[in-house]
C-alpha cells in the first residue's frame, strides 16, 4: 500500500472513528490523525514503555495497536469490565466492527490478544519495515494518546518500471563513420539560423543614453565575414548580399564540426 493510499484510507476512517468514541465514552472527543510513517520495530520499541499493546492477527493481517495505561479507567468504566486488558480488548473488537465496512473488511473479526506494559512485542509478527500511525484524543482536560502499526507490503514488481520492460534485440553494435548514415527523419526539424553582423559590449549607462540616430560601433572590422548560428552553435561564415531586395548571405566557409554530416 502507498502512503497516498494509506492517507486516503485514514481520511475513510476518520468519521467512524469518532462516532465510535462518542458512543463508546458516553462524551464528545476531540480525535486528532497523524499522518503515515514508515519506520521498524525496533525504532519504536522504546514508546511503548508505560503502554498496553494490543495484538491483532486475522482478516487485515498482523498489527498492533499501542495506547497509554491511560486509556485504561475509561475502558474499564465503558465496558463494565473489572478486567482492565479484558476492557482493552473489548473496545479494540468493537472499533474494529465500526470501521470495517469503511475499510472493506469482511465480518469476521480477527483474533486480539492484550500485552501489559513492559512486554515485548513478538518480532516474527512484525517484522521488516512498518507503518506507524500516531493519534490523541481529547477530553475536556484528558489528552490520550497512542499509535498504531502494521507491516508495510514489499514494492511491487510493477512500482519499478524497468523491471517489467520488455526491449526489442537491436543486434549487435557497430560504429558508422556517418557519411553513410540515413537522416531522412530529421529533414523537417526546424533550426533557428542566426547571422551575426558584430557584437559590442556596452556599460548600462551607455545604453541608457541610446537615442534616435546613435551609433554603436560593433567589434568587427569592415570586410571580415559575418557569422551563421544555428540554434546557438557556429556553423559556418559568410558575406552580405541583397537577394530581391532582401539581405542574404552567402557562406564562405563551413564550421570544422558543420562539415560533418553528424554535426
Amino acid at each position: 500500500m502507498s502512503t497516498t493510499e494509506l492517507q486516503q484510507q485514514i481520511a475513510l476512517i476518520q468519521g467512524p472513528l469518532r462516532a465510535f468514541l462518542k458512543t463508546l465514552l458516553q462524551e464528545e472527543a476531540h480525535l486528532n490523525l497523524g499522518a503515515p510513517v514508515s519506520t521498524r520495530l525496533a525504532e519504536v520499541e522504546e514508546w511503548m514503555n508505560g503502554h498496553f499493546v494490543v495484538m491483532g492477527a486475522g482478516t487485515p493481517g498482523n498489527f498492533a495497536l499501542v495506547v497509554e495505561a491511560d486509556w485504561l479507567p475509561l475502558l474499564t468504566k465503558a465496558n463494565s469490565a473489572e478486567d482492565g486488558p479484558d476492557a482493552i480488548r473489548q473496545a479494540v473488537a468493537q472499533g474494529y466492527t465500526a470501521l470495517s465496512p469503511a475499510l472493506g473488511f469482511g465480518a469476521e473479526a480477527p483474533s486480539f490478544e492484550v500485552r501489559a506494559p513492559g512486554t515485548p512485542l513478538p518480532a516474527e509478527r512484525l517484522p521488516g519495515a512498518l507503518w506507524t500511525v500516531s493519534f490523541s484524543v481529547q477530553m475536556g482536560s484528558q489528552d490520550l494518546g497512542g499509535f498504531a502499526l502494521w507491516p508495510a507490503p514489499p514494492p511491487a514488481a510493477h512500482d519499478d518500471p524497468l523491471a517489467s520492460a520488455a526491449f526489442p534485440d537491436f543486434g549487435s553494435e557497430h560504429l558508422g563513420d556517418g557519411a553513410t548514415g540515413h537522416f531522412e527523419v530529421l529533414a523537417e526539424v526546424e533550426l533557428e539560423v542566426t547571422v551575426e553582423l558584430g557584437r559590442r559590449r556596452l556599460p548600462l549607462s551607455d545604453v541608457l543614453r541610446l537615442t534616435k540616430g546613435s551609433v554603436v560601433e560593433l567589434e568587427k572590422l569592415v570586410g571580415e565575414p559575418l557569422s551563421v548560428y544555428a540554434n546557438g552553435r557556429l556553423i559556418a561564415e559568410g558575406e552580405a548580399v541583397v537577394v530581391d531586395e532582401q539581405f542574404g548571405v552567402r557562406i564562405t566557409r563551413l564550421a570544422a564540426a558543420a562539415a560533418n554530416p553528424l554535426f
